[in-house]
């Protein structure tokens, strides 16, 4: 029987495209170099750290993490509209002027005051308005809900693709474990197979066999390798995709 050990995943930490190219076209020609040996000796890390770096280091999870952030932002916006009835007037000058004077704009709520001194005058102007809509007012706790609404939307998605993801890997997880226990007993098959069609080799050369039965120990190997390198391929490409998926190192 074969067992898996289990270790704590490798975090991916690199995001830039082009390194995860580089890794992926590295990763394969590992794999095409790699016996049934190196197969054997693969540390799998346990599903826990693989949902981890997921749900951590995966873009399917960032995109997720943007919308949140986004409508977070637009929640808190929403909270604070309130602040657009109020308006601050302000400004200030400074000239010559002959005259001298107080005025007050009742129509706007303003104060205008000018200090003569000789021939300079300073001008400021300080005040505020306040307009309110009623619709505004009365849609506000509407609104609000309808922003917090969709952060919880946000976040309902994200565990929703999280769920899906977590399947995934666990196809992946549970395909590489097959494979690996199969892999084995194929390559001692092809060993045989080999060893087979040698042997009657041999004894079609010393004419102790026909071509017939030298067709059919070659045929054996054929489907033998076949079988094999299906194995391995399948193998191959659970392994990458779960190391793409879970942004974890594997191999």
């Amino acid at each position: 029987m074969l067992a898996l050990s289990l270790m704590t995943g490798t975090l991916c930490h690199a995001q830039n495209s082009g390194f995860r190219t580089i890794r992926i076209d590295s990763a394969m020609m590992r794999l095409n170099s790699m016996t049934v040996e190196d197969y054997l000796a693969l540390n799998i890390p346990s599903l826990d750290s693989l949902f981890f770096n997921a749900y951590e280091l995966s873009s399917r999870m960032g995109s997720h993490d943007a919308d949140i952030d986004y409508f977070e932002r637009a929640a808190k916006t929403e909270r604070r509209r309130p602040l657009e009835w109020v308006r601050i007037l302000g400004s200030y000058n400074y000239g010559s002027s002959d005259m001298a004077a107080i005025a007050l704009m009742e129509t706007t709520y303003q104060v205008w005051t000018m200090n003569n001194s000789s021939q300079r005058n300073i001008y400021y102007n300080v005040g505020a308005t306040f307009s309110m809509s009623l619709l505004d007012l009365i849609d506000m706790p509407n609104r609000n809900r309808q922003a917090k609404a969709k952060v919880q939307q946000s976040m309902i998605e994200k565990e929703r693709e999280f769920e899906q993801l977590k399947h995934e890997i666990i196809e992946y997880y549970c395909n590489i474990q097959e494979c690996i226990s199969i892999l084995e007993e194929k390559f001692k098959t092809v060993l045989l197979a080999r060893s087979q069609y040698n042997v009657a080799e041999t004894d079609f050369l010393n004419g102790k066999t026909s071509a017939e039965e030298l067709y059919r120990s070659h045929g054996f190997e054929s489907s033998a390798v076949a079988e094999y390198e299906n194995i391995r391929k399948e193998l191959n490409k659970n392994l990458l995709s779960l190391e793409v998926v879970t942004c974890t190192k594997i191999f």
